[in-house]
């Protein structure tokens, strides 16, 4: 968390705050550089992150047992509705996640599982290549 936010552990309240924000800002939908789905997922991290080392318990805990500890303590990843406004500026059409599948972070839907997007996603994959193969 701490590199996400490019800070050492060292770092206060204040300092903690000013990385979040800097960060934070040149990741937003309209100003980010990059595509929209890297954005976001460093977005995410970076919201995560200022969660976690913005208040002292979590922070303690991150600071002695790592993100493992976060989870097994019932951290599960923050206000996904609140992150999603913040990126998108407006709010989702229904309620909202953060879900990672391997190295894939987005926000879904509350009922959605991430397992069958991911799959669906690798299947048209594999038929847009498929159709490929057999177009050339």
């Amino acid at each position: 968390y701490y590199s996400a936010l490019g800070i050492t552990c060292e770092a206060d309240k204040q300092a903690i705050e000013d990385a979040y924000r800097t960060k934070s800002s040149k990741l937003l939908s309209h100003t980010c550089k990059r595509d929209e789905d890297t954005c976001q997922k460093m977005f995410i991290d970076v919201s995560t992150a200022y969660e976690v080392l913005a208040d002292p318990k979590k922070k303690s805990m991150y600071d002695k047992y790592g993100e493992q500890g976060l989870k097994l303590n019932g951290f599960v990843g923050g206000d996904a509705t609140a992150m999603f406004r913040r990126f998108f500026g407006h709010e989702p059409d229904g309620k909202v996640r953060i879900a990672r599948h391997g190295n894939v972070t987005r926000f879904v839907d509350e009922g959605e599982c991430v397992n069958e997007v991911v799959i669906a996603i690798e299947i048209a994959v594999v038929v847009i290549a498929v159709i490929l193969i057999v177009v050339t």
